[in-house]
């Protein structure tokens, strides 16, 4: 089944086939697998001269655990710095391009800003502190949800009516509103 991860017999049949010295498409078609799957699977875990069954599965294991540590919890000294261009009231956004473009001895402290977002609207629970929602030029506790659909699902001040935009052309003279173009 594709997108099934692989199990620990699949693996052990990856470092057999590698040690019979078959290729990747056959040892892919012998696990009924696309060949991408097996290749991946020897450039996670240290090629094919490399490929350890049972050591690719632990790391596996650990890829899978949950719960997984925040971006900010495993990395203090960038929820530090993040916090502080905060209550300086930098946007997330200039925070984020800011910490893209500067180079850092110790570790890339690459974010997004939609990672800042979420971490601020945790309230406390993803490595940034409490109440920096406030540091946010519009200071919203909670986030709006953003509306997807292409018409409109609240009542305007107009009433219901259809967009422009979503009207069928008029045939007769091609132009939407039906008023000719001479007028």
């Amino acid at each position: 089944m594709p997108g099934e991860s692989l199990s620990l017999s699949e693996r052990v049949q990856i470092e057999v086939g590698v040690a019979a010295g078959e290729r990747s498409g056959v040892i892919a078609a012998g696990l009924a697998r696309p060949g991408s799957t097996i290749s991946r699977e020897f450039t996670r875990n240290g090629g094919r001269a490399r490929y350890d069954a049972v050591k690719a599965q632990a790391r596996a294991d650990r890829q899978r655990a949950r719960p997984k540590a925040t971006v900010f919890a495993s990395r203090p000294w960038l929820a530090d710095h993040v916090e502080k261009r905060l209550r300086a009231l930098d946007s997330p956004m200039t925070i984020a391009v800011e910490l893209d473009h500067q180079v850092w001895a110790h570790d890339p402290g690459t974010v997004s800003h939609e990672t800042i977002y979420r971490a601020i609207y945790a309230h406390g629970h993803a490595g940034l502190a409490k109440g920096l929602h406030r540091c946010l030029h519009r200071g919203r506790r909670r986030r709006q949800v953003r509306r997807t659909e292409s018409a409109p699902t609240k009542r305007g001040p107009l009433g219901d009516f259809n967009l422009i935009t979503l009207r069928p052309r008029s045939r007769s003279t091609g132009c939407r509103s039906g008023i000719s173009k001479g007028i």
